[in-house]
């Protein structure tokens, strides 16, 4: 074979690939030709007769081409090359049987380096290399010197007469719940083309590609050539979310107290982007601001140092005003009466931030690595509310019975409603709370205690965390439903007014890494809350409309008092769901009150809904993969430090 020819600065390539003759395999293909610039006359009849030919041949490496009797002319007209750099590049032979070999040469002057392409690297100025293509290739050199760059293509045919098409594929997973992603992976060999049904089309000869279906599918992979074609299918099995709930077994929920969203939560774009994940929370906006009581004194967001505030509150008259100062019944979000309000409560208990600031305070990473770990690994949710714009004690009767019966403040009476504890005895499902703290008669904290003649009936179901839930963790019987009680008595509830907020995420980080350091975390979830928001700064605004939970208006409203119902949420709080089911890294932007953890328990074992609230929760199987189990190893987290000053007496 002759290297190509500079012809008027032209190079003309003729590359007989594949001659339309109907054999039925795979057959040989012409080299191209390359004439002197003395045989230019002749040349250009050849160019006209291929040209005439090229119009009537089937394309190459298409599905129904006949490789043996196809025809391709390449006809490269490159760049004037620079005339101090001239390139000369040819194979020998330009046309193989496929599982041969063939040479590539090329010669350069005044350059650095020759690069060629298909991974065959970057070489001297003049060389040879040996490449074995096991399809039509072109490759394509490319010097480089002082004066730019020069380049040029070659190609080699390959003659794959009497050789069969053949494809190998698999998913992996085969199996996966509605929403997730598979890999469709396939080699070919003997082929010019694959394809793939189901709207993907033609891939390249060996390959993977993500796919999520919908539904249960299968996807065909045709490899061929010639005529002749290999196909193989891939079976996918898509499940929904709730067919492998059964495989969770153990479901764990706590509360801790009084914080929002943003105050904990509003950072966590920082930390998720400093790990390379993309940042998908609706957290703390650029130029967040209140305005004190005057209404001109702005109070920006801004971090805080102690790891204590002052007491803010979050009743049902200080909510509504946090949602809309001046029109606290209104369902248009202000958003704008946090400052105010928190100056208004300081005065009332004679705290020292009269003006209000504390609001507007938020920690992050470096205050709570623990949680910010946790809630980046596993799962959390930027639109996850306290189920009523009130304070803890009637949002603690809904994370029990769905209901706070007519409360918008403490309960005056024990009740008789039906809690999720109730409906799980009378199901016959296993259930305890486990309590962190005494009254000083040595009587547990519980909240269960307002429902105090069902509470009454089973106190050997009220223990304490240490050692029995520890204990059962170990000894593998933990119960299938468990609520741990906050330490409110012993500082480890992270309340404002004094509580240390790493004291307490050190508590709850020994209560989840028990778990997962157990033989009871390959089926359980450990869902983390808050009961309220505390009358922290939140800019998401609760919902409104939403379902009355039974149709019973507030009881214990007097004429004071702001006149609204049940038909709105509270606000934004802190969440983390955590188990060998919850998908990596997910933030749900799904709106929920936390009655949704009773859904889930109601969803997984069977139990009828126990209002008209929790019935309407989504069942936060979202959160789950229970057919590919993304940690059934846990991570390691990071240790939660008390290392930071706790004070009261300023800020930040």
């Amino acid at each position: 074979m002759f290297p190509a020819t500079r012809l008027f600065n032209t190079t003309i390539l003729v590359s007989l690939a594949c001659l339309a003759v109907g054999e039925s395999g795979c057959g040989g293909a012409l080299p191209f030709a390359s004439q002197p610039q003395s045989q230019l006359s002749a040349q250009n009849s050849v160019v006209a007769a291929a040209t005439s030919n090229l119009a009537t041949a089937p394309a190459p490496n298409q599905p129904g081409a006949t490789c043996a009797a196809d025809t391709q002319i390449v006809i490269s007209r490159p760049a004037r090359p620079q005339r101090s750099m001239p390139l000369v590049f040819w194979a020998n032979p330009s046309s193989i049987t496929k599982g041969q070999s063939t040479n590539l040469s090329w010669t350069s002057s005044n350059t650095t380096s020759v690069t060629i392409d298909h991974n065959v690297g970057t070489l001297g100025p003049s060389g040879t290399v040996t490449v074995s293509p096991v399809v039509t290739t072109t490759y394509m050199a490319t010097a480089m010197g002082p004066g730019g760059s020069v380049s040029q293509a070659v190609t080699v045919a390959v003659d794959m007469t009497g050789l069969s098409p053949a494809i190998t594929a698999a998913a992996s997973p085969q199996a996966i719940t509605k929403g997730q992603p598979t890999t469709l992976s396939w080699t070919s060999t003997n082929s010019t083309y694959v394809t793939i049904d189901h709207g993907i089309g033609q891939v390249a000869a060996s390959g993977s590609i993500p796919v999520s279906p919908s539904a249960s599918t299968i996807y065909t992979i045709t490899a061929g050539c010639a005529g002749a074609s290999a196909a193989q299918q891939v079976a996918v099995n898509v499940q929904n979310a709730k067919d492998g709930i059964t495989a969770l077994n153990h479901i764990i929920f706590m509360l801790q107290e009084n914080r929002s969203f943003d105050s904990y939560f509003g950072k966590l774009n920082d930390y998720r982007t400093s790990l390379g994940l993309p940042a998908e929370v609706d957290g703390l906006p650029s130029g967040a601001m209140n305005y004190q009581n005057d209404g001109t004194t702005a109070v920006p967001a801004f971090k805080m140092q102690s790891q204590c505030i002052e007491e803010l509150t979050a009743s049902w008259n200080e909510s509504h005003w946090d949602f809309n100062l001046k029109n606290p019944t209104s369902t248009t979000p202000k958003m704008d009466g946090y400052v105010a309000t928190a100056q208004g409560y300081a005065a009332y208990i004679g705290a020292t931030d009269t003006a209000g600031h504390r609001a507007m305070g938020y920690y992050d990473s470096s205050d709570l690595p623990y949680y910010y770990f946790m809630a980046t690994q596993f799962a959390t949710s930027d639109r996850w509310f306290s189920p009523i714009s009130s304070m803890s004690a009637p949002n603690r009767l809904y994370a029990f019975a769905a209901t706070s019966a007519g409360f918008t403040k403490y309960a005056t009476h024990t009740l008789a409603t039906k809690t999720i504890f109730q409906a799980l005895q009378d199901a016959g499902i296993s259930w305890k709370i486990y309590y962190s703290d005494t009254y000083p008669n040595g009587q547990p904290i519980t909240g269960l205690d307002t429902f105090y003649d069902f509470a009454s009936q089973h106190r050997d179901r009220i223990v304490p965390v240490n050692p029995n839930y520890f204990n059962d963790l170990q000894n593998g019987t933990l119960p299938q439903v468990a609520f741990i009680e906050h330490g409110s008595a012993s500082g480890r509830d992270e309340h404002p007014g004094g509580s240390n907020i790493q004291v307490g995420a050190k508590y709850v980080s020994s209560l989840i890494n028990g778990l997962m350091s157990s033989s009871s975390w390959k089926d359980s979830a450990f869902v983390l809350s808050y009961d309220e928001a505390g009358g922290l700064y939140d800019h998401v605004p609760p919902v409104t409309g939403i379902v009355s939970p039974d149709g019973i208006q507030p009881t214990d409203l007097d004429a004071s008092d702001i006149q609204d119902d049940f038909t709105r949420t509270g606000f934004r709080v802190p969440m983390i769901v955590v188990s060998p089911f919850t998908i990596k890294h997910l933030v749900s932007h799904n709106p929920m009150d936390y009655t949704a953890i009773l859904k889930l328990i109601e969803t997984r074992f069977n139990i009828a809904s126990l209002t008209a609230r929790d019935a309407a929760q989504p069942d936060m199987t979202e959160f789950f993969d229970f057919v590919n189990p993304p940690w059934l190893t846990p991570p390691t987290p990071p240790v939660q430090p008390v290392d930071k000053p706790c004070y009261l007496d300023h800020l930040p």
